[in-house]
């Protein structure tokens, strides 16, 4: 059953779209997001400047065929024994397809229940094509009186290539050979919201893309973030919304009142975390509204972004952080600052309560 729960004194926001821009794959030149990027210059004490970013081009072999053998990332032991790790969230590079909360979603799932990822995609090496099995709503009105049924995608060697050419989530357009999973899967769920795969796949492509949200669909035209859990497990998520109402009081300042609300999205996300549900984190720009805010201090998040929400901890003073990782694969050029090349980032969760940028928290039902 789809549940949206709504903390004291907030409000459910709308979706704010995710901006279609992306960074770079070339994270050893600290490249940022379009349309300029950090490098360090010489002389300044090393000091980050900013100058014109040029997109890269994808990393390419149109003549290389994809198997289930380059699905998932390779691993050795310490006596050089090779193992296949399967799916993660470590997979994850979104470049020039503004899809975050999909590519979130499915870092979420791979994190916790990588089965689901491995029994949704097949392979037959006969037509070297790839079948990936979604779910759906059947016809009728809305989600109301609506069973949930499944749809098999076959996803062919030409609509991995063209993923690669558009620079999709996957590593594959960054020179990597494996973790092809995410590319499978992010062409299979373009091709489910394409009405026509004759004439390519960019309607289905334009219907991934964050700006083109079109609201509750439950898999009938415009995907959205809250139907990307959905499609991938069959289950329909929670929602937990994270704004303080500040027009009517500047809670943001009561230390009790936002440790109070930390304390209820802890209880939430620990226990998703323990059962193995899909976690997603959705941010905000920091609001004008808080007093934290106002006095300019950032949450080192990009704004209007979803993450894969991999761990939450308590220490014994109740301080609660998070650990998120960013579909990016990094955390370059974030709050004007040159960042981080780790996709992973530990944040205060009290701080983002304060600095009102938390929009919602997804969990898998």
């Amino acid at each position: 059953m789809f549940v949206s729960r709504v903390a004291p004194f907030s409000l459910l926001p709308l979706l704010v779209p995710e901006s279609t821009q992306a960074p770079a794959s070339d994270v050893s030149t600290s490249v940022g997001p379009w349309p300029s990027r950090f490098v360090f210059a010489p002389g300044d004490n090393n000091a980050p400047v900013r100058v014109p970013y040029e997109p890269q081009e994808p990393k390419q072999d149109p003549q290389r065929i994809i198997t289930d053998a380059d699905l998932y990332g390779k691993m050795y032991d310490s006596d050089g024994n090779l193992s296949i790790r399967g799916p993660s969230s470590n997979d994850l590079q979104q470049d020039q397809i503004g899809d975050c909360y999909l590519l979130a979603a499915l870092g979420a799932v791979a994190d916790q229940q990588p089965d689901k990822i491995k029994t949704a995609i097949t392979y037959d090496p006969a037509t070297q094509n790839f079948h990936v099995t979604l779910y759906q709503l059947d016809s009728g009105f809305l989600w109301i009186d609506r069973d949930v049924v499944t749809k098999t995608i076959e996803v062919t060697q030409a609509d991995l290539q063209d993923n690669i050419r558009r620079q999709g989530g996957s590593k594959l357009d960054n020179g990597y050979t494996d973790s092809a999973w995410v590319a499978v899967m992010e062409t299979a769920i373009a091709k489910l919201h394409d009405g026509n795969w004759n004439d390519g796949l960019d309607e289905g492509y334009n219907n991934l893309v964050g700006t083109n949200h079109g609201g509750f669909s439950w898999s009938d035209g415009y995907i959205n973030a809250s139907e990307v859990m959905f499609v991938v497990t069959g289950r329909r998520e929670e929602r937990f919304s994270g704004k303080l109402f500040y027009p009517y009081g500047n809670y943001g300042d009561n230390d009790n009142y936002t440790r109070l609300f930390a304390d209820a999205f802890y209880t939430w996300i620990d226990d998703a975390l323990k059962r193995h549900a899909a976690v997603t984190l959705s941010t905000d720009p920091e609001s004008t509204y808080s007093p934290v805010g106002r006095n300019g201090e950032q949450d080192g998040l990009r704004d209007d972004h979803q993450y894969v929400l991999r761990k939450i901890t308590k220490d014994p003073d109740g301080t609660i952080q998070i650990t998120l990782l960013d579909p990016h694969g990094n955390n370059l050029n974030v709050d004007d600052q040159p960042g981080s090349a780790s996709a992973e980032i530990t944040v205060d969760l009290q701080t983002l309560i304060k600095l009102n940028s938390l929009e919602q928290i997804r969990i898998e039902g």
